[in-house]
């Protein structure tokens, strides 16, 4: 099946081919409600192998968007976040073993976000659009958070990694009681977004 849109700006992929065989053209824009392919110069074109009895058009459009996210995970591996490069090995083995650890990092944060999505400017519930192609909005929620910076209850609200430098201050310290060679441990008191960052995860501060 393919998928022909209207493209806005030419920085989308530009096919004049219109002779190429297509299964359905439609348009799902309300202000481009219809158009005539013929004097359409610029349109995008989105193939798939799977037949139209299983993924319909809006289906296969709203597919071809989550490519953004893979993007951002190559952004993600490849930026100062999980620092895929520069990879220092020669061994295919190890270079194959780098790539893994860094992928398997960025799952781990792609489930934190999602996790502490109430306590950072991530969207907790973006509304979904019946036309796929229409631009994403985000919640009044998201709104307000980004406004005020601020959750309901006034709290701060945090980037990811502001949260993570917020954590990092809860400790475990090492304590030598003077004029002995004896130790203890003592954590340090977690404080009301420690506590509900490891409430988020199903976890607690403890020794």
């Amino acid at each position: 099946m393919t998928v022909f849109l209207p493209a806005k700006r030419l920085t989308l992929t530009a096919c004049s081919d219109i002779s190429t065989p297509f299964s359905s053209i439609i348009s799902l824009h309300s202000s481009r409600a219809s158009f005539d392919i013929r004097f359409t110069p610029f349109f995008l074109a989105i193939r798939s192998n799977v037949a139209a009895e299983r993924l319909t058009e809006r289906e296969l459009v709203r597919s071809y968007k989550l490519l953004a996210r893979v993007e951002q995970a190559f952004r993600s591996l490849k930026s100062v976040d999980l620092q895929v490069r520069p990879i220092r090995h020669r061994l295919a083995d190890r270079v194959r073993a780098h790539v893994f650890i860094c992928v398997l990092a960025y799952y781990v944060r792609w489930h934190l976000e999602r996790a502490w999505a109430p306590l950072l400017f991530r969207d907790e519930e973006p509304p979904v659009a019946d036309d796929p192609v229409a631009p994403a909005r985000r919640s009044p929620g998201a709104l307000a958070k980004a406004r005020t910076g601020r959750r309901e209850d006034g709290q701060p609200v945090y980037s990811f990694r502001g949260l993570l430098d917020e954590l990092a201050t809860l400790t475990k310290n090492t304590i030598r009681v003077p004029g002995s060679a004896a130790t203890f441990s003592k954590l340090a008191l977690p404080t009301p977004l420690h506590s509900e960052a490891l409430r988020l995860l199903g976890l607690e501060a403890r020794m």
